[in-house]
């Protein structure tokens, strides 16, 4: 007698092995649906694979970074920033004072902002390959930054270790070097405690403590002070585990979540209620490890988003 198994089924290792104990490893599910949307089967399909396109040593990539502009990609390895072309050649445009550690980028279509943790920061000009170094021997307001978003003709930063925003205004083919000590924001999130993370949704600032979250809105142009201002009535009981693991991604922003209560579990923005999206069994595989310095990235092949931690 044959019985049929159920392979694109259950797939996720369960902590009880009478639910589920099977795997299903570089594949993922594509659900078939006819005319009217209903289900008609499933099929496994290949998860899509990497290539070697350069062997650079053995420090580690700290950042990753690509505009839609330019035909060339970003990366910082260890201390060192590359820039690779369409080919994939690449050349060294400039060092960092830090050699580990999460390193944030953002861009106004001309110019990079690269923040590192530290209270150095560093500007790349695009087209003429201009590497500054030391943001602060340009401009004393600038105090480095834990992280960098760039809206609405404005970089935005944390200043480190706090949960003070910093705005400069830098709209296309401006350099972000005049900073200004006026054109700050102290959040006062719902729990005490530094920023950890900026998202952007919708041209507004989504920013992540450990505990809590605050969205601003863009209110338009002024000559002084922050640009933004707080949405009321938006504060969320809910933070960031990992700052290095927030994506945006099918116009949604995706990150591990943290509360007073845990962690260990992934959430996805829904207007101003994130909503779980990991299943137990993923709750429990990531509880198995340590979050606080989790990574992540996001990509769409075929139609399939893909968020991967």
């Amino acid at each position: 007698m044959r019985v049929p198994i159920p392979l694109t089924g259950q797939h996720k290792l369960h902590r009880s092995l009478a639910a589920s104990n099977q795997i299903t490893q570089n594949l993922y599910t594509e659900i078939l649906k006819d005319d009217q949307g209903k289900e008609v089967s499933r099929i496994l399909l290949s998860a899509p694979g990497k290539s070697l396109i350069a062997n650079i040593g053995a420090a580690p990539t700290r950042a990753l970074y690509t505009t839609s502009k330019f035909p060339k990609y970003w990366k910082i390895i260890g201390n060192t920033f590359f820039e690779f072309l369409s080919n994939n050649n690449y050349t060294i445009k400039g060092y960092l004072t830090t050699d580990s550690g999460p390193v944030y980028i953002a861009d106004n279509g001309t110019h990079l902002l690269i923040v590192d943790g530290s209270n150095t920061g560093y500007v790349y000009e695009i087209e003429t390959g201009t590497f500054t170094s030391d943001l602060r021997s340009v401009d004393a307001d600038f105090v480095g930054g834990d992280y960098v978003v760039y809206v609405g003709g404005y970089f935005v930063i944390i200043q480190p270790g706090t949960n003070i925003l910093q705005s400069c205004t830098a709209p296309y083919g401006t350099a972000p070097t005049v900073w200004n000590a006026l054109d700050q924001y102290s959040t006062a999130l719902s729990d005490a405690g530094p920023l950890k993370a900026i998202g952007v949704l919708f041209g507004q600032l989504v920013t992540l403590g450990d505990f809590s979250t605050m969205v601003f809105e863009a209110p338009g142009n002024i000559a002084i002070g922050f640009p933004f201002t707080p949405v009321l009535g938006a504060p969320i009981s809910m933070g960031i585990s990992s700052p290095a693991a927030l994506q945006l991604i099918d116009n949604s922003l995706i990150w591990p979540a943290k509360t007073r209560g845990g962690d260990r579990f992934i959430v996805r923005a829904n207007n101003y209620s994130p909503v779980k999206i990991s299943s137990n069994e993923i709750d429990n595989q990531i509880s198995k490890y340590p979050i606080s310095d989790a990574d992540s990235f996001s990509y769409i092949d075929e139609g399939h988003s893909f968020y991967c931690l």
